[in-house]
């Protein structure tokens, strides 16, 4: 059951990428030369990266074709998985399993994970650390919870789950793939 409902989250959010990209919102970042890791806890598994990486860069979505994605190969929704954990430095067995879950079926380029703190610990954090391929396409992306939307200011007692829910959004809109 509990992998139908990463499934079923999964097939949610590409639909809802492709929405949102389809109907002409894009997000244009940044160009700069960036670092894989930012979190004081992998920078030893950290690499410098001396080019734009593609999810900072701007897409393009002129001629695009929903299944075969441009003429060059890209697709419209990048093989890119993302998870959200803001205030929480361990990390669940259930939210494990579906990161690792994740790793092996979906083999995603690369597996982002969105939080607001430094670094991560515990045992199901060093199991995920100690898995192979896991280091090789983690990239920890520091960002703070959102506390407003349109200028709309969030309940401080609800901040953290519609914050979530609004970092879901701007995650999507700028960088692509699925969110788990």
């Amino acid at each position: 059951r509990f992998i139908l409902v990463c499934v079923a989250i999964a097939v949610y959010s590409v639909v809802v990428t492709y929405k949102i990209f389809s109907i002409g919102l894009s997000c244009r970042p940044t160009v700069c030369p960036t670092t894989v890791c930012n979190s004081s806890v992998e920078e030893k598994h950290a690499k410098e990266v001396t080019t734009t990486p593609p999810w900072e860069q701007h897409l393009d979505f002129e001629g695009f074709n929903n299944e075969s994605g441009t003429p060059d190969g890209h697709y419209i929704v990048p093989n890119y998985v993302h998870f959200i954990k803001f205030g929480q430095a361990e990390f669940s067995f259930v939210h494990t399993v579906c990161i690792l879950a994740a790793l092996k079926n979906q083999k995603p380029e690369k597996l982002f994970i969105h939080t607001d703190l430094d670094g991560f610990r515990g045992k199901y954090w060093n199991v995920m650390m100690n898995t192979s391929g896991f280091v090789e396409v983690l990239v920890i992306k520091k960002m703070k919870v959102p506390t407003e939307i349109f200028g709309q200011k969030l309940q401080q007692k609800w901040r953290n789950y519609h914050g979530g829910d609004v970092a879901r959004l701007q995650i999507m809109m700028k960088y692509g793939g699925i969110y788990l």
